[in-house]
């Protein structure tokens, strides 16, 4: 062997060591690689998971099998919220989120939708109402590949039938996990699963607690009273279904007889219990009026016992009318009555009549508290509209009254808002002026102060607040500004100008511009008559919500328009020397004080005669929502004008018109 080839050979057998010794490395560095590093995605998946508010499927498969669910439902609760919506009730829908996403309840809500617009609809409604604002986390799926697999059209039955299935693949899925299911329509007042809640008031935890119902008639789990015409039966407008092997046995019992029973699965599980289960023992009725029934499972490989607990129609309403948020109701599943015999009475549009009409829409401008939220109006005080009547008076040098000459004193400034008592406060001046003579032109207001009989006792100009001469005039001189309580004044105003009785055509602009602004509709009731157009006293709360609601309440007729808006929205209520109430027992005097320099009467009667003229009488009470929305288009005003009211009361209690004020 040749030296060279000795060389060559070992050169090899070098290279070949060399190569198993940094595959060797390699593969340990991999190993420690794989003990440090479990799995990168996980930890990116986590971290998505706490930012994420919105979760997407376009399969319940695709869901179930998702480790990010698994991960997003261990956040502490054991139950989770399910509910299905198409188009017809998107609208619905929106107000079901808002009252379940008010309640905060940190639960994990599941939406299902049968297609990509109303899974668009759905999603913007998820981010711009509820995850935004609540910190809502829900999960959204488009179930349009399962309905093209497995439903011909989707239909109320097609539903019904797609959510027992969602609902079973939930519980075997989610092993840890029950579910509430609710239709959009049942409305949530309060959370059923709260502690002490609905679902958590008795020792025992049934394997399904439901909403009451009466249909279907002929499989009812018990009766009222042993009333035949009376049906108990379980309805799934809201229902708990915790994750035992009874419920799933069920379930899987309940699609079996769906296509016998059109596949309506409240029909169907109610069958399923009476027909093919059999009763324990009688039902029991507890002290809440909620009806526990129990029953023997002999189906498949399951034997076993199934309780079922049926909440009362006070805990979850069906029944509802005007004062259903001021009940003790968890939840409000409003059914309504046909109108007419054809008329289908669950369409979305007419569950929106209804939420309407039961006050859920204006709720939903609520704070947690339920207090009606609208828009500050501090936004508004630059625009450009009407200017309040501020006047700066002088009297004239030549004035006289009983006791001698009054010198001349100077400038003052008057602020009398309408409806505070300015004919009072006027008719007061001009006695003043006067001798003590009162006003002599019954057909003229004397808050005319252009009129001939001021002209002997005073000059006037409207203060010119953008100019710096007459705003120094005003913060060196003496003034005055008169306010009204702020339902007392509209009160004043929905008498005089709004209310059904005496015809005037002036109460028809006014009514007319108020109903204008609020971009309302008239509706002319047999009930008012014949006459000029008015309105009742809850009509007149609503439209008068609405243009504040709409933050026009800047454009309001001076006699409507908030008092932070008129005297004080150049100057606030401290910048003015005086600031009384018509009914302040010292009114007259400040005014006197302030008109010439020192209180010129005698004695202690310094209050102003306060006469309201009321041509006709009424007493109308408001209903609870309006109510609060009077307490809103109030809170405001009442915010600035409380110190300087003489007695601010219950700002929140009823409204009620008295003819004697």
């Amino acid at each position: 062997m040749t030296p060279d080839v000795v060389y060559n050979k070992y050169r090899r057998q070098s290279l070949i060591i060399l190569l198993c010794a940094f595959a060797a490395f390699a593969l340990t560095i991999v190993a420690v690689i794989d003990e440090t590093w479990d799995d990168p995605q996980t930890e990116e998946q986590t971290e998505s998971i706490s930012s994420a508010k919105v979760f997407e499927f376009e399969k319940v498969d695709d869901l179930t099998r998702d480790s990010s669910v698994q991960t997003l439902l261990q956040n502490g609760h054991t139950a989770a919220t399910v509910t299905f919506l198409d188009e017809t009730y998107f609208e619905p829908f929106t107000v079901w989120l808002d009252f379940y996403a008010k309640l905060r309840t940190g639960r994990v809500l599941f939406v299902f939708v049968p297609n990509d617009r109303s899974h668009d609809k759905a999603k913007l409604a998820l981010e711009k109402l509820a995850l935004e604002v609540y910190s809502q986390t829900s999960v959204l799926v488009n179930l349009k590949s399962d309905t093209a697999n497995h439903l011909d059209k989707w239909n109320a039955h097609n539903l019904w039938k797609l959510r027992m299935q969602v609902l079973r693949q939930l519980l075997d899925s989610f092993s840890h996990m029950n579910f509430i299911l609710s239709d959009v329509d049942a409305i949530w007042l309060k959370d059923p699963a709260a502690p002490g809640g609905i679902f958590n008031q008795h020792e025992t935890s049934p394997d399904i607690v439901v909403s009451r119902g009466t249909y279907p008639h002929e499989c009812a789990v018990s009766f009222e009273d042993n009333d035949q015409t009376a049906p108990i039966t379980a309805c799934l407008g809201l229902a708990l279904f915790r994750n035992t092997p009874s419920v799933h046995r069920l379930l899987a019992d309940v699609e079996t007889m769906l296509p016998s029973k059109h596949n309506d699965d409240q029909k169907s599980l109610n069958c399923v219990l009476t027909e093919q289960y059999t009763r324990i023992g009688e039902a029991s009725e507890a002290e809440d009026g909620s009806v526990l029934s129990q029953f023997q499972i002999l189906s498949g490989e399951i034997t076993g016992t199934l309780q079922l607990r049926i909440l009362p129609y006070s805990q979850v309403t069906r029944i509802c009318d005007e004062e259903i948020l001021s009940t003790d109701a968890t939840v409000a599943h409003c059914y309504v009555h046909p109108v007419e015999e054809h008329e289908h009475n669950k369409t979305g549009d007419k569950k929106m009549e209804n939420f309407e009409r039961f006050g859920f829409i204006d709720r939903m401008r609520s704070n947690q508290d339920g207090q009606l939220i609208l828009p500050h109006s501090e936004t508004f005080v630059t625009g450009e509209y009407e200017e309040h009547e501020a006047y700066a008076i002088s009297l004239r040098p030549k004035l006289k009254l009983e006791r001698g000459p009054i010198a001349y004193h100077g400038q003052s400034t008057l602020c009398v808002c309408p409806k505070c008592g300015s004919a009072s406060f006027y008719g007061e001046l001009y006695r003043m002026t006067h001798d003590g003579k009162s006003w002599p032109n019954e057909n003229n207001p004397v808050q005319n102060l252009g009129l001939r009989p001021w002209k002997k006792a005073l000059t006037w100009r409207r203060v010119d607040w953008q100019s710096r001469s007459d705003w120094r005039k005003f913060v060196d001189s003496e003034s005055i500004a008169l306010i009204r309580d702020p339902k007392e004044r509209l009160l004043s105003v929905y008498r005089d100008k709004v209310a059904c009785g005496a015809h005037k055509a002036s109460k028809d602009r006014f009514v007319n511009d108020l109903i204008g602004l609020s971009g309302a509709t008239y509706r002319r009731s047999p009930t008012r008559g014949f006459g000029s157009r008015c309105l009742n006293l809850d009509e007149f709360v609503q439209v008068l919500y609405e243009v504040h609601a709409q933050g026009k309440q800047q454009l309001l007729n001076r006699h409507l328009r908030p008092q932070h808006l008129l005297c004080f929205l150049h100057a606030s209520p401290d910048q003015w020397a005086h600031v009384i109430e018509a009914k302040d027992p010292n009114a007259a005097c400040i005014l006197e004080a302030v008109v010439f320099g020192e209180p010129i009467r005698e004695g202690d009667e310094c209050a102003l005669s306060v006469d309201h003229a009321n041509p006709f009488e009424l007493e109308e009470v408001l209903a609870p929502l309006e109510e609060r929305m009077l307490d809103a288009i109030t809170k405001e005003e009442y915010e600035v004008l409380s110190p300087y009211l003489v007695d601010t009361g219950d700002q929140s209690s009823s409204f009620i018109v008295d003819a004697s004020k």
